[in-house]
């Protein structure tokens, strides 16, 4: 079990108004003694999906990151026609020792840049184990799917009911945008998540067909903390795989 550290979300507010996905750019890095992790990058140009609908920013890490001496950068811009406005530039860090005091609290760091600012949504976590999700359709064939799926735990929910920052989002697609999956497999942009042990991670599915308007997954599967192994669940017309290992040193 390692101490291990989770961005749920980030939000960013302009004083120049509303940020579409269009007009978000920067990067936002978490480093830890394992180096840095990449959560968002985007240099500019036409996007669907760096804003998700709940006006968080779509973060995309591949691995858990490790607490102890942790710190998270941000470079957020807002392109307003011309102008790059500056909605945070800046990080902050959490020692080892602040770690220990701050572990298991939800906390949300507040960046600010001249032209806005951004809500960061985190919790260290101690004796947690990684958990990596994969999701796919009972039926191995290709369909198009809309809706959402998302995980949190009930170590934090327990803490922050009805709190909907302080979950992950591992997939959000639009009617209009359907995702069309090829084969069973249906691709998340975010799998892996911390969970404390013998605590239980929470994944709630809401995913449609837009073609028939048919319910594909509607619920919530539960599944308990462990040191290693791995677990399945069905909701619906899909199987959600949960894979429990420890976040070892490279």
């Amino acid at each position: 079990m390692s101490d291990l550290a989770e961005v749920f979300s980030v939000r960013v507010f302009s004083k120049h108004g509303p940020v579409s996905s269009d007009e978000l750019y920067g990067s936002i890095v978490v480093n830890d003694h394992r180096g840095e992790t990449v959560f968002f990058k985007r240099t500019g140009g036409p996007s669907d999906d760096s804003i998700l609908p709940d006006g968080s920013i779509s973060l995309t890490p591949d691995r858990c990151t490790k607490g102890g001496h942790w710190s998270i950068r941000l470079k957020l811009y807002h392109k307003k026609g011309q102008n790059d406005l500056e909605i945070c530039k800046g990080f902050f860090a959490i020692s080892h020792a602040e770690y220990c005091s701050l572990y298991r609290r939800p906390m949300i760091g507040i960046l600010h840049g001249r032209d806005g600012h951004a809500l960061v949504n985190l919790v260290m976590f101690t004796s947690a184990v990684q958990a990596t999700v994969e999701v796919s359709l009972i039926a191995d064939v290709g369909c198009a799917l809309y809706g959402h799926i998302c995980a949190g735990n009930d170590f934090v929910k327990s803490r922050n009911p009805g709190e909907k920052y302080f979950q992950i989002t591992m997939f959000s697609v639009s009617k209009d945008k359907a995702c069309y999956t090829n084969g069973s497999h249906i691709p998340l942009s975010r799998c892996m998540t911390p969970v404390p042990l013998k605590r239980k991670l929470r994944i709630e599915t809401e995913l449609f067909d837009p073609i028939t308007n048919m319910t594909v997954a509607v619920g919530t599967a539960s599944f308990v903390a462990r040191p290693n192994g791995s677990q399945t669940e069905t909701i619906g017309c899909i199987q959600i795989k949960v894979t429990w290992t420890e976040a070892s040193n490279p």
